[in-house]
């Protein structure tokens, strides 16, 4: 029995031997096998990251090469916004550089015309008060002129009273100081009207331009204008009132110039040419002397006079001789203010009271030229040299231009018509001028 267990025992040892081997040796195959899918399993996921590394390293390149590109146009497209961005910055600083400086411009022009407004002002204010000062003048030299008037014919009516005699034979006559003082207001009332503004809308009529009145005259064209006014209305008063004692009369009052100027005859070295005996132009003669004339005639020359001062009146009714005379200084007047505004409608537009103030002006200097010629000695006023009326004639287109401010006024003789070859300056009426280059 022992035997049968140790043969069962070998057996089952054997068995047990061999079926270990076996079960070993199908774990040995299993295992090879398991090793040999293994390595399969291993070479294909190692050709499977291959591929999908190659994959993704080709995505890469691609993505990388789009990148590049899409950075490269990015870049470029930047670059190009930049560069119009820097153009429109550029222009952007420019025309506010632009600006900039065209408002320091403008700043400095509106300093410039507020400092001229400035100076403009403040000489209106210097013209007002001189105005004013001179209206003061004026109403004092009208009240002289009246006072003085009011004498002479107090004094006429008592010489006639005396000697029963309707004219006077011994005329005492003005004092220098009487005439000095009313033709100074003349010529005050001259240069106040003279401050007529120009009218910019008739810049086309205008003697100058405002360029070229600026070259003439560039630190105050408003004065130059003024005396440009000035210039024309003393150039037609001078030719239409002051050239002759009896121009003013119109027709009549050449007839007795001519008749007055007659008795020089053509032989003489001293001729005057008719109508500017009273512009003092004598030949071979000193500017102090005048030709010989009668007593007669000079007698004839102021009592005409002083009988035409009394038609002027406007309470008489002349008739007659004097009807014509009346008449005709009436028609020379208004022709006379028919020239004066013709030529100042050229630079200016007269209101009312300007045009009022005008005709005044013209009928004062008319009476006071009549009463001037009724003295026994002579009175003389004559323009210097000038360039005539700027504003009737054509442009000037000389280098020169002279204007004329205020005449001169001389008396010839004392106040019994003696001495008429003696000529002497009525103090404070020395002629004034001024001359400015025009290029």
């Amino acid at each position: 029995m022992n035997s049968e267990v140790t043969r069962n025992k070998a057996c089952y040892e054997e068995q047990s031997r061999t079926a270990r081997h076996e079960e070993k040796k199908r774990h040995e195959q299993e295992i090879s096998s398991l090793k040999q899918q293994l390595a399969e399993e291993h070479w294909k996921w190692d050709a499977y990251l291959r591929e999908v590394k190659d994959t993704y390293e080709t995505r890469i390149t691609k993505l990388e090469a789009s990148f590049n590109e899409q950075m490269a146009t990015e870049s470029e497209k930047h670059s190009e916004q930049m560069r119009q961005e820097m153009e429109r910055h550029e222009g952007s600083v420019k025309t506010y550089q632009s600006n900039i400086a065209q408002l320091k411009i403008d700043a400095e022009h509106e300093e410039q015309r507020l400092r001229e407004q400035l100076q403009t002002e403040q000489e209106k204010l210097q013209e007002e008060q001189k105005r004013r000062e001179k209206e003061l003048k004026r109403q004092e030299a009208q009240l002289t002129h009246k006072h003085t008037h009011e004498t002479l014919q107090l004094r006429t009516v008592n010489e006639e009273l005396k000697q029963g005699l309707f004219q006077r034979q011994h005329f005492r006559g003005l004092k220098d100081r009487d005439v000095g003082n009313l033709f100074r207001s003349i010529a005050g009332q001259v240069q106040d009207f003279a401050n007529v503004d120009w009218d910019s809308t008739r810049t086309s009529d205008w003697p100058f331009s405002e360029h070229q009145l600026l070259d003439i005259h560039r630190q105050n064209t408003r004065k130059l204008k003024k005396q440009i006014v000035q210039n024309t209305v003393w150039v037609l008063l001078h030719d239409r009132i002051f050239a002759s004692p009896f121009k003013i009369l119109g027709s009549e009052g050449e007839v007795l110039d001519r008749e007055w100027v007659e008795i020089h005859t053509p032989s003489k070295s001293w001729i005057v040419a008719i109508p500017h005996i009273w512009t003092n132009r004598l030949q071979d003669t000193s500017s102090l002397e005048w030709p010989e004339i009668p007593e007669e005639t000079e007698k004839r020359r102021y009592e005409t006079a002083k009988l035409f001062l009394a038609c002027m009146e406007p309470s008489t009714r002349p008739s007659g001789d004097d009807l014509r005379l009346k008449n005709g200084y009436e028609r020379s007047i208004s022709e006379l203010l028919d020239t004066l505004h013709h030529a100042l409608g050229k630079v200016a537009t007269l209101q009312n009271r300007q045009a009022n103030m005008l005709e005044s002006l013209v009928r004062l200097c008319a009476k006071t030229w009549i009463e001037f010629c009724s003295q026994p000695y002579r009175l003389i006023a004559s323009l210097p040299e000038g360039s005539g009326d700027l504003l009737s004639l054509p442009k000037l287109r000389e280098r020169a231009l002279t204007l004329v401010l205020s005449p001169e006024l001389k008396r010839y003789g004392n106040s019994k018509g003696e001495h008429l070859t003696n000529g002497e300056m009525i103090p404070g009426c020395q002629a004034a001028k001024v001359s400015y280059s025009v290029r």
